[in-house]
């Protein structure tokens, strides 16, 4: 039996190309934090799990790197105030 995937696979798996291939872009933004680089690597792994949930949420017609870095800053945020 083959299975195909839906479009929303399909879509998913697109953005998280893009993602993935910013994902050196986005941790630099986030390095004058002061965290060390595996804890902002750990942070950007949950903010694509976040963008993962939440996906049905996202606007597919806006760009999605905007959107993604925003969850990923809120992140580092909040990890800073903890």
């Amino acid at each position: 039996m083959i299975l195909m995937a839906d479009s929303h696979d399909l879509s998913i798996d697109h953005y998280l190309n893009v993602i993935y291939r910013k994902k050196e872009i986005f941790i630099s933004k986030q390095n004058s934090s002061g965290l060390p680089l595996t804890r902002l690597e750990d942070l950007f792994q949950d903010a694509v799990s976040k963008f993962y949930k939440g996906f049905d949420h996202f606007d597919e017609s806006r760009p999605v790197e905007p959107w993604f870095y925003t969850i990923y800053r809120r992140l580092v945020t909040d990890y800073l105030k903890s």
